[in-house]
């Protein structure tokens, strides 16, 4: 039994160490995509691997990153990369300029990275039929759940015709893009800062490659056990809970009393009521209406659409 526990580990290793010599991660340039102090080391370029690793001979993704540093810091330790939330945010973008004196290299080496299928990335696997879904919902006062979920099935079309394989596209995956950019700039281990859904990122990238992690800083509204679609409006419930708690023990201003109260009078107030929002869009003269009711207010504002009145 021993020795065939003995073979069966070398075998999984084996079949392991094979299967990450299928590829190498490549680096291909990516001039103007930000603006840098003259004085800084800047590298911007797109990480080039498998789109599904399991296929390393197929489609490639291209993923957009910036590496700076000051001349003075290491190049391979105490770098720290960030990638920010979403999923489907891009990082790159919301960084137009880096100065020498940047609070981003206040402890090393700092790498801006965007997450595959995002803004920049090849391919970027933004929905517009689910945007124009959404304006059409709103404009003409179509159930939009319906009008989305239409958007969505065409959108997916889409992407399957082009050859997009849409499986890849997944939080192991973009954990798996973030070793192998280490790698491929030699870096010894990184400093993972996450925000959002890039916590839940980061953790998998630390379970899956402790061996390229030296921190984490993580900021997150929801733990990393759970799932946004199913657990979201449970937490938000709970958070709200917690403010009306700490208003009401906290508190000395008379307006923060009974809060919870007020809330739900508020949403309970307007049970059948319609309002009405005059706009005109960008670029056009024609006036336009949209209406919003108590279903709408409430998934605008990411609550629940019934509160538990205790």
């Amino acid at each position: 039994m021993k020795t065939f526990l003995i073979i069966l580990f070398g075998a999984a290793f084996l079949i392991q160490k094979a299967y990450s010599q299928k590829y190498k991660p490549v680096l291909e340039p990516y001039p103007g995509l930000v603006k840098a102090d003259p004085r800084l080391v800047l590298k911007t370029g797109y990480l080039v691997v498998p789109e599904n690793r399991s296929k390393p001979a197929g489609r490639k993704v291209k993923i957009p990153f910036l590496f700076v540093r000051r001349p003075d810091q290491d190049a391979r330790k105490n770098i720290s990369l960030y990638t920010t939330g979403g999923p489907g945010y891009s990082t790159t973008r919301n960084i137009d300029s880096i100065g020498y004196d940047s609070g981003w290299l206040a402890y090393g080496g700092f790498i801006a990275f965007d997450q595959r299928g995002t803004k920049r990335a090849q391919p970027c696997l933004d929905c517009t039929e689910v945007a124009a879904a959404i304006k059409r919902s709103y404009r003409e006062g179509k159930n939009k759940d319906s009008l989305v979920s239409q958007a969505v099935t065409q959108c997916r079309n889409r992407f399957t015709k082009q050859g997009v394989d849409l499986s890849a596209y997944n939080t192991i995956e973009s954990a798996e893009d973030i070793n192998d950019l280490r790698l491929a700039l030699n870096i010894d281990s990184l400093n993972l800062v996450g925000i959002s859904y890039s916590g839940g990122l980061m953790l998998t990238m630390a379970r899956n490659h402790p061996e390229g992690v030296r921190a984490l800083l993580l900021n997150s509204p929801l733990p990393g056990y759970v799932n946004f679609e199913e657990h979201a409006l449970f937490n938000i419930n709970e958070a709200l809970e917690q403010v009306f708690h700490n208003c009401e023990t906290d508190s000395s201003a008379t307006k923060y009393k009974n809060l919870r109260t007020k809330f739900h009078q508020y949403f309970n107030a307007i049970t059948g009521k319609k309002y009405t929002i005059s706009y005109q869009e960008k670029g056009s003269n024609q006036a336009n209406s949209s209406h919003l009711y108590k279903k709408r207010i409430t998934r605008c504002n990411n609550r629940p659409d019934e509160l538990p009145a205790g």
